[in-house]
């Protein structure tokens, strides 16, 4: 069948298990994921699944990912659904936990990130500073937060898939804002020498 959502899966191969894992970051701040796999034993390689603020728990990969013979675990943050207050440091701190104790607890000698969408950038920032030594590390956010991450233990991953993966929250963000806006509160009112709707600036 279909899914109820485009990134949900509607239902799983049989033979499939699953189990709910409590990840705990370095800050003490919990998080949960969906750890999935076929047959008898766990495999040994893990597809980790993951988006700043959306839920990847049952993304539509993972069904195909299992019946090929991977592991795959879809990790929620603490952040799904709260983009306004999201600091990605700590959902890098989420990811760097996550590995360690999925790898702990069920032996997976390879962890492969998938960074789908927004995963994309998110994984793509995590295994940068992963593989960056300390002091070299990003110390605070570009807000000021003091989120070290040279204090912190980063595993590196094994592998890194981008499927469909855009540059990332700020750049998204900077691209989809119309720039001819003058005043928030008129949405007629824009600078024409900024308006892409303008003929004079190239409009056809």
């Amino acid at each position: 069948g279909h899914a109820a959502r485009p990134v949900e899966f509607d239902e799983l191969p049989a033979g499939v298990h699953y189990r709910v894992e409590r990840v705990v970051a370095a800050d003490g701040v919990p998080s949960r994921g969906i750890l999935y796999w076929k047959g008898t034993r766990v495999p040994p390689t893990l597809v980790y699944l993951m988006h700043p603020r959306s839920d990847f728990s049952r993304h539509y990969l993972i069904p195909a990912l299992v019946e090929i013979g991977y592991a795959a675990f879809g990790h929620a943050s603490r952040w799904a659904n709260n983009d306004t207050a999201m600091i990605h440091e700590t959902v890098l701190q989420e990811i760097a936990a996550g590995i360690s104790a999925l790898k702990e607890q069920h032996g997976f000698r390879q962890v492969v990130l998938l960074g789908n969408s927004g995963g994309g950038s998110l994984f793509a920032y995590y295994q940068a500073q992963a593989v960056t030594p300390s002091p070299q590390r990003v110390s605070e956010t570009p807000a000021g937060d003091p989120t070290n991450l040279n204090d912190h233990d980063l595993p590196a991953a094994d592998g890194f898939i981008s499927l469909a993966a855009h540059l990332g929250q700020g750049k998204f963000l900077m691209r989809a804002i119309d720039p001819s806006v003058i005043d928030e509160n008129d949405p007629l009112a824009s600078d024409p020498v900024l308006d892409m709707y303008n003929p004079d600036n190239g409009f056809r």
